[in-house]
């Protein structure tokens, strides 16, 4: 009997199901400092270290990992793990290296633990625990919308993919219609061939593929009023000998500025009526509208005609892309079909296209008015 319940006990340790093992291995952990340096001596290809320290404020860490036997290829492997076990920076091995870095708040504990790679026993390492105090930096875990650090324009950020699952987010909100420029690049060039794949979403989920990159970029965007998200992912990885692996880190900044996203009130200066006598509906009325001081900017207009001097009686509306139908930034040729009236009343508005195929819309023009010819009038009443 006792036989059968250590096979269930070791069966249990095996899969993980008795919690208490990693309890017990963290509560056997050595005690360490940020900003120091430890030399680490393994006894065997299964020995195991591990350390804990605390990050006293907000800021970022990177451990680096040196061996002590210059020109020998001993290398040992070592991982970052929260209080909760879980993984935050990916498995790192080699004689000399760096990890990705790792944003976190104030107060968090963190275990590094250390393992043979390659006989990494015979000899000792130098371990570097190195902490930057820095509110510009992430602060993990912000894998989701939920979780999205929230960011200042015209501030530089700072972030790591510390794991191949590693995702970021950051938000940010506009208060009005803006321009924004959008910049990322990596923070530390260290001979890979990194790539970040940064999206941008809306509040509404709607996702926009903003850079696939490798090296410093920048896009402009026109954006609503509204809340927004920005996601970081790794992609790729190529070593110098051609490899392809899935990037686990490159640090990276992050910027975005906006401006006011100025969309020019234009001015109607003629309304131009023709009637139209028709056998199968009634008879009815368009509109030629000449406009100037549209703006560079614009993508099209808004048209909208009606019978009342206040545009409330009897008024249709109509947004027209530049192109299309032969509508320029200097004239519109309005589809738009309205009964026979004495006179008519027209307004016309720009509109530029916003990042994600919506339409952001200027002032209305001031009030034109315009008639049929008496004889038209007359003749189509």
């Amino acid at each position: 009997m006792k036989r059968f319940f250590s096979l269930l006990l070791s069966i249990a340790l095996m899969l993980g199901l008795i919690p208490g093992t990693i309890a017990f291995a963290k509560t056997s952990a050595t005690d360490a400092e940020v900003n120091k340096t430890y030399t680490v001596k393994l006894s065997n290809t299964s020995d195991t270290k591990m350390y804990k320290f605390k990050t006293p404020e907000a800021g970022h860490i990177t451990i680096d990992v040196a061996t002590t036997a210059q020109g020998d290829n001993y290398a040992i492997r070592t991982t970052l793990e929260d209080e909760s076990g879980k993984i935050v920076v990916d498995p790192q091995s080699g004689s000399a290296y760096s990890m990705p870095s790792y944003g976190a708040a104030a107060g968090q504990m963190f275990y590094l633990v250390v393992e043979d790679s390659f006989r990494g026993y015979d000899t000792s390492f130098k371990i570097t625990i190195s902490f930057s105090a820095d509110t510009n930096w992430e602060t993990e875990n912000n894998d989701t919308s939920e979780d999205a650090d929230a960011i200042t324009g015209g501030l530089k950020y700072y972030g790591s993919i510390s794991r191949s699952a590693d995702v970021d987010f950051y938000k940010f909100r506009l208060s009005s219609a803006r321009k924004v420029k959008l910049s990322f690049g990596p923070n530390v060039i260290d001979g890979q061939q990194r790539l970040w794949d940064v999206d941008l979403y809306n509040e509404d989920g709607d996702q926009l593929d903003i850079f696939d990159t490798g090296s410093k970029n920048s896009r402009t965007v026109n954006l609503k009023k509204g809340l927004y998200y920005i996601r970081v992912a790794g992609e790729t990885a190529v070593s110098d000998d051609g490899t392809v692996t899935t990037a686990t880190g490159g640090d990276y900044w992050l910027l975005f500025s906006s401006s006011a996203l100025s969309i020019k009130r234009p001015t109607v200066t003629s309304v131009k009526m023709k009637g139209t006598e028709s056998w199968l509906y009634d008879n009815y009325a368009t509109a030629t509208v000449s406009v100037k001081n549209a703006g560079s900017n614009t993508d099209g207009f808004t048209f909208r005609i009606s019978r009342s001097s206040n545009m409330k009686s009897g008024t249709k509306k109509k947004t027209y892309t530049f192109g299309n139908s032969g509508v320029t930034r200097k004239k519109i040729k309005s589809s738009v079909r309205m009964g026979i009236y004495k006179k008519y009343y027209v307004q016309v508005r720009g509109y530029v296209t916003d990042a994600f195929g919506g339409r952001i819309y200027g002032k209305y023009s001031k009030i034109k008015s315009g008639a049929l010819s008496a004889k038209d009038y007359n003749k189509l009443k």
